[in-house]
């Protein structure tokens, strides 16, 4: 199970609750106006329950404050989010911790985020300083600074949906905004919209509900929050999946079961599988999907559309015969994404590359050079759930993890070995409790990009894996669109090719 897609789910929770700061480009979208006076009313603290599929995993707390910052007027935003469940009956906690400091005036200034879990830490902090906003992010125990232009963010954007439901708001009304993530690494735009009014009763009074849309553009991911008169957000949900809800503090930290969160998205076809890791073809009614860039289309995986909206979708797993296998290390240059370090796979740290060296050997034929890291990773990795934002280094030297962890550290030495390698997202179909669970694995180059599954100790991942995305984690955010929606109907399987 996929740990950094539901962390990515109650990170983009919270955005649709706090709001993101203004895109002054968008020229249809206003951005945020100025505050002036008094803003007494925008401080105190918030306390929200947090619900996968409608059962509670964790809680958050945001509190809003007024300072100085370096001798100047400031305003503090902090949040700690709070997590308990379980993974296949394994206890799971993990909290993280972010903070942002805003100049009145001027905009934001500093920022702070950790997260903390089973798998290890992470934390990314950042300053202005100098005209430039410094960034020092610590992953894995590798400290890595960098220096980027300061993000346009204020406290006015911060209050985006409370400052776009305002008094004569109606219905379309919108504001285009943006905010630098620091666990992404990059700055996400989203779109928000006024797509209801609503009048309802609630404790006996009349009150006015508003309904905004928001839209996530890097991810495709749709946030919908319910927002009250005064600009409080009542709750938010994304993709239909994950659900902040604002609640009192004794309610929301109430945590006295855990849910499940595996068994909760398993997706239950009527047809099982026997001996699915063997398995070569399949083909299979997919249904539910609202995004149409999740079907990926290549050599391994076909769709056709049927009139209904469904999508009938063969895969099979790659053919290698006529393929002239490349010798290992290819160049960066024809593969600069898929042979770089990042900040979750370190391919250029000097354990990754003494340990890659050690396993491929003297080894040059990629083929066989993947067929060596994949059987190490999956020897030498003890399978164990992991709530965490896994990095390759943290595997490394823990030993252990779900397949989050077995596909980054499979990756990550792959890169160093030079041969190129990508995380891959979707489902795969388990016999021990039948069903498709939400799964990464991962894709080799070796004359031809082949799908690959560290997890299972598969070379070649069979025909039951279903891939939905790709790359890092921006397009793997998109698979929150599926959960509680995505339904499969086996057709019918096959353990050898078709000729």
């Amino acid at each position: 199970m996929r740990m950094r897609l539901f962390v990515t789910g109650i990170i983009l929770l919270w955005s649709s609750v706090s709001a993101i700061s203004a895109d002054k480009a968008a020229p249809t979208a206003p951005a945020a106006p100025a505050l002036t006076g008094d803003i007494s009313k925008y401080l105190g603290t918030r306390w929200y329950g947090i619900y996968l599929m409608q059962q509670k995993i964790g809680f958050a707390e945001g509190e809003v404050t007024q300072g100085y910052h370096k001798g100047k007027p400031a305003v503090m935003v902090n949040l700690t989010i709070h997590t308990k469940m379980e993974m296949a009956g394994t206890p799971q906690e993990m909290t993280i911790v972010e903070r942002r400091i805003y100049l009145l005036g001027e905009g934001l200034t500093s920022f702070f985020n950790e997260t903390r879990g089973s798998g290890g830490e992470m934390k990314i902090s950042g300053e202005v300083r100098n005209g430039k906003m410094e960034i020092t992010s610590v992953v894995g125990g590798q400290e890595t600074k960098s220096v980027t232009e300061i993000p346009a963010e204020r406290f006015e954007d911060y209050l985006a949906e409370e400052l776009l439901v305002k008094k004569g708001a109606k219905v379309g009304d919108e504001i285009t905004y943006s905010q630098y993530q620091p666990s992404m690494q990059k700055a996400i735009t989203a779109i928000s919209r006024i797509k209801e009014i609503q009048e309802k009763i609630m404790h006996g009074v009349p009150t006015r509900l508003y309904i905004v849309e928001t839209t996530i553009k890097e991810m495709g991911v749709l946030t919908t929050s319910t927002v009250n008169e005064d600009g409080d957000v009542l709750q938010a949900q994304v993709a239909g999946a994950f659900t902040m809800r604002l609640e009192d503090e004794k309610t929301a930290k109430n945590l006295d079961y855990r849910s499940d969160v595996i068994l909760t998205t398993v997706i239950k076809p009527q047809k099982k599988i026997e001996n699915p890791t063997a398995v070569r073809e399949m083909q299979a009614v997919v249904m539910g999907v609202r995004d149409p860039s999740l079907l990926i289309n290549s050599e391994r995986q076909t769709y056709s559309m049927k009139p209904n909206g469904d999508a009938m979708l063969t895969v099979r797993v790659e053919d290698l015969s006529g393929v002239k296998i490349p010798e290992i290390p290819l160049r960066r240059e024809d593969f600069r994404e898929e042979l770089s370090p990042s900040l979750f796979v370190q391919s250029d740290n000097p354990a990754i590359v003494k340990r890659a060296r050690e396993i491929v050997g003297t080894e040059r034929n990629a083929l066989k050079a993947n067929d060596l890291i994949v059987k190490w990773v999956n020897k030498n990795l003890k399978k164990r759930f992991s709530a965490a934002f896994s990095n390759a280094l943290d595997v490394l030297a823990s030993g252990e993890g779900d397949c989050t962890e077995h596909s980054v550290l499979y990756v990550a030495l792959s890169r160093a070995a030079g041969l190129p390698a990508r995380e891959a997202s979707g489902i795969v179909y388990c016999e021990d409790e039948p069903g498709f669970y939400y799964h990464q694995w991962a894709e080799a180059f070796v004359g031809k990009w082949i799908a690959v599954d560290p997890t299972f100790g598969q070379a070649q991942a069979d025909a039951t894996h279903i891939k939905f995305a790709s790359g890092d984690i921006f397009s793997q955010a998109k698979l929150l669109n599926l959960i509680g929606t995505l339904k499969i109907k086996i057709m019918e399987y096959s353990y050898d090719k078709k000729k």
